[in-house]
């Protein structure tokens, strides 16, 4: 194999991303059936996929003549490398960006042995027909027009880099957010059920759901009216004003509930006054968590929206409820 000099590495490794992108962007659009420009960056590039080319093509130097071992090694080296990056990503971000937990003999979800084979037939590809053709295409640009692609490229990796970065943290803190304020909510429930035979309220009404759909025919109206940004903020502002509405509702049920503790005796139910305390701890518990929510910039709404469109797959094994109210949001917004 040819000798490269830094730069080449580095145009190697992007046209492994692309050529990765590719592959992942027609695979998930056929199978979504309609077009996902996917990966964790904005861009057409795919790190993971680039990486694993650049792994296999480094641990397979001294044996790339025997395809057999580079079967082995080019599989071992880039599922450990899989394995690393996806656990690192759920660590950082608190979300999964591929999953294989539904895979046969996978580990942790993170790699598979299908996933595994596929990096060992992907390797044999790489080192034996693929690389010499893109090695060619690489060494045969001047060296100083090579070394100026490789370092714009960068520049423009780096950008969408942080911008998906921050994409993905403004996700991972809106998930937290809407699991704060749902496990508050399911405190209160569970409070609520275990004294309810000893106060005279409809407490079943309070078992609503939270999240209420905004029509189609008002979301396809706010598309006409305003251009593409300004019906997503709309949108995702009636969506929250809804779920704000539904939770002043539930907030006022539970305060009508806690007046009823001073009415109770203390033979119906031990220390009403409490229970009382308890109940207006969790009510501005609530409060708390729906200023949070509501106080979130649109921005950061769009992001998450945003970066889960790129991984329709992603989950969020931690905060799954959160994830779906997430997701749900994005339905009611059309691309143009």
């Amino acid at each position: 194999m040819h000798i490269y000099t830094l730069h080449q590495w580095l145009l190697l490794f992007y046209l492994y991303c692309f050529i990765g992108w590719v592959w992942e962007s027609c695979y998930v659009s056929l199978k979504k059936h309609k077009w996902v420009n996917r990966g964790f960056l904005k861009g057409p590039l795919l790190p993971i996929y680039g990486s694993g080319a650049i792994v296999v093509l480094i641990s397979t130097l001294t044996v790339e003549k025997n395809l057999i071992l580079v079967f082995i090694i080019g599989m071992i080296s880039a599922t450990i490398l899989e394995y690393i990056t996806g656990v690192v990503m759920e660590k950082l971000f608190h979300v999964r960006y591929w999953d294989y937990t539904k895979e046969p003999f996978n580990i942790n979800g993170h790699i598979c042995l299908i996933s595994s084979l596929a990096w060992g037939v992907f390797s044999v590809l790489l080192v034996r027909f693929v690389n010499p053709n893109i090695e060619s295409l690489v060494t045969i640009i001047p060296y100083g027009i090579s070394e100026i692609i490789s370092y714009i490229i960068t520049v423009f990796i780096t950008i969408d880099g942080v911008q998906s970065f921050n994409e993905a943290m403004d996700l991972k803190n809106l998930l937290i957010k809407f699991t704060e304020r749902n496990e508050a909510i399911i405190n209160v429930k569970k409070r609520i059920e275990i004294i309810e035979a000893f106060v005279n309220e409809d407490v079943k009404s309070m078992q609503e759901k939270l999240v209420e759909k905004v029509a189609i025919k008002q979301q396809e109206a706010l598309l006409k009216k305003n251009t593409r940004k300004q019906s997503i903020e709309v949108i995702i502002r009636k969506n929250l004003e809804l779920k704000e509405e539904a939770m002043k509702g539930f907030v006022e049920k539970v305060s009508r509930y806690v007046d009823k503790f001073d009415e109770l005796s203390a033979k119906a139910i031990d220390e009403p006054s409490k229970i009382k305390a308890e109940f207006l701890e969790y009510l501005s518990k609530l409060k708390v968590h729906e200023l949070k929510i509501n106080n979130t910039e649109n921005k950061v709404y769009m992001n998450s929206i945003n970066i889960l469109r790129r991984n329709p797959n992603a989950r969020a094994k931690k905060y799954e409820e959160a994830m779906r109210e997430v997701k749900n949001l994005d339905k009611y917004i059309k691309d143009k």
